[in-house]
């Protein structure tokens, strides 16, 4: 009897680890499978779903998170703005060799 009782507890918990959400996104509904989920670094998880829909849609979502709170977080502009108060994006090279300096 033990042995059942441990062995029905086992096979819930291995369903519940292996189930799924579902959302409905603009009239469709999806299914939510987590495929890759990863700490990416201090304090940052890095998330990729695969979602399923009706009549074989599926799209991929990639997402991270980041703790604020972390004191080795910190965060830097990549944009400033012009004197008239547009935003001004330089191209990717000089972003690049900004970075890299």
């Amino acid at each position: 009897m033990k042995k059942m009782i441990v062995s029905a507890l086992a096979c819930a918990i291995a369903w519940a680890a292996n189930a799924s959400i579902n959302y409905n996104i603009r009239g469709t509904e999806y299914v939510a499978d987590t495929i890759f989920h990863a700490m990416v670094g201090p304090s940052t998880t890095c998330t990729q779903l695969l979602m399923r829909g009706d009549a074989g849609r599926q799209m991929y979502v990639r997402y991270s998170i980041t703790d604020l709170t972390n004191p080795y977080v910190t965060f830097s502009a990549v944009c400033d703005l012009n004197a008239d108060g547009t935003v001004n994006v330089g191209d990717v090279t000089t972003l690049i060799n900004l970075l890299l300096d």
